[in-house]
């Protein structure tokens, strides 16, 4: 892997350059795939992944669509 994976949740937020992922109220099979993925891969850019769960404030997953 050449890049970094940041991981944020809410209220957070990062403001760098990178590919960003936004999972929405994944279950932890679901999200372990996600991780899986990402370590595979060989070359992977920076990478920002916004995790967010039911009960979060939606505004906050709504700015990270974006």
């Amino acid at each position: 892997m050449t890049g970094k994976v940041y991981l944020v949740t809410p209220p957070d937020d990062l403001l760098i350059d990178g590919t960003r992922i936004l999972l929405a109220d994944l279950t932890v099979s679901q999200t372990q795939i996600i991780s899986d993925a990402l370590t595979a891969m060989e070359e992977l850019p920076n990478s920002i992944v916004y995790v967010w769960k039911h009960g979060d404030d939606p505004a906050w997953m709504l700015d990270k669509k974006h």
